[in-house]
């Protein structure tokens, strides 16, 4: 997976590094992004960005499904600034 914060995107790359799938879309709702930055992989498989201009981080399922967003101006108390 690699972030593509030009067009505020995640691209999924196959074993070939070709892209397979994109994963957000640009703006500040639920799956998209403003300047995705990092990436992790956890142990079950499942992809976690850091956004930093929505100041939340986003989660994807192993497959590349969104589940969830942790943190952003919409959770009240935000623990991140830039993450």
């Amino acid at each position: 997976v690699i972030a593509d914060n030009v067009e505020n995107q995640l691209l999924l790359l196959d074993a070939f590094l070709e892209p397979s799938m994109r994963l957000g879309d640009p703006g500040a709702g639920p799956d998209q992004f403003a300047d995705p930055r990092g990436l992790v992989f956890l142990p079950d498989g499942s992809i976690v960005a850091s956004d930093r201009g929505n100041r939340r981080l986003s989660v994807y399922g192993r497959l590349g499904f969104f589940e969830r967003t942790v943190g952003g101006d919409e959770a009240g108390v935000n623990p991140f600034v830039a993450p």
